[in-house]
């Protein structure tokens, strides 16, 4: 989608250059050298030129500016932008192009082991959401094989560009063996090890990054509707549960919370816009003024 938007703005401003040139070219043809005025036609030709050329290069990084300072999630995310914005208090929407997915486990001492997991789009809307009974184990273990699970859901649903969050700190740092985490369970390195392959010899872009527990609430929710089911049994939500006020509750505090967030740096956004609009504005005052100001003779 981000492409295809790109590509739109990169041919409007073609097409106004080579309207300039056409302009200009017609203006050529047309100019009789033996008027007198045909040394000015000829210079307003390259007046003409030269504006196109011009004008193509700031519409062309002025849509760039605004595309990436204006919205308030279209940008080329990195993995430390991930880990950033998944450190925030609460839920945050996803760069355009991008799914997040939150998965969560669940492992008490009196029922059976379960996670769960939705995933939701740049404008925070609910694509997929899952709840699957495990047998017991850690909460290391419950919260790997979430992991897992999402990103075979992730795959098979085409979800190529993923944002995946876990609110266990350790096991994020264990997957992307970060200041060299690693587990001691046996079991456990073979979850992380499959992890690893499914994130890394898939031809797809994924983050697994660490989330706080107040951007993890919708997955919480889904872990513990778990346990309702018999173990290896699965709950697939392909929309969300219009019958549950607590999960749409949930879902609209963090849809809040991430537009509140956009809010508090939209000042900054517009500060930005104006430094870089007012120096673009003086370039092309610089660059024009020698043509468009008469100079008497």
């Amino acid at each position: 989608m981000d492409d295809g938007i790109n590509q739109s703005r990169s041919m409007l401003s073609m097409k106004f250059t080579v309207a300039c040139a056409a302009v200009a070219a017609i203006a050529l043809v047309n100019q009789d050298d033996e008027n007198d005025q045909g040394n000015e036609k000829l210079f307003t030709v390259y007046k003409v030129i030269i504006a196109a050329m011009i004008t193509h290069v700031i519409v062309t990084h002025l849509f760039t500016l605004l595309s990436s300072s204006c919205s308030g999630s279209q940008f080329e995310t990195t993995e430390d932008d991930a880990d950033a914005d998944a450190e925030s208090d609460g839920w945050s929407f996803p760069p355009n192009g991008w799914i997040k997915c939150n998965v969560d486990g669940s492992a008490p001492k009196d029922k059976a082991s379960g996670c769960g997991g939705v995933f939701r789009d740049s404008n925070g809307s609910w694509l997929y959401g899952f709840a699957i009974s495990l047998d017991r184990g850690t909460s290391s273990t419950i919260e790997l094989s979430a992991i897992s699970i999402a990103l075979d859901i992730a795959w098979d649903r085409g979800f190529r560009r993923l944002i995946l969050e876990t609110d266990s700190l350790t096991v994020a740092d264990v997957v992307n063996n970060k200041d060299g985490a690693c587990s001691q369970r046996p079991h456990e390195k073979k979850l992380v090890e499959i992890i690893r392959d499914k994130k890394e010899k898939r031809k797809w872009d994924v983050r697994i990054v660490h989330s706080k527990r107040e951007g993890n609430k919708v997955a919480d929710w889904l872990a513990n509707l778990s346990h309702g089911l018999q173990v290896g049994d699965q709950i697939e939500l392909l929309k969300l549960p219009h019958g549950c006020f607590s999960c749409q509750k949930l879902m609209l505090e963090d849809t809040r919370f991430a537009k509140a967030k956009i809010g508090r740096s939209m000042i900054d956004r517009l500060r930005c816009i104006g430094m870089k609009g007012g120096s673009f504005l003086l370039v092309m005052f610089l660059v024009l003024s020698p043509y468009v100001v008469h100079v008497p003779n």
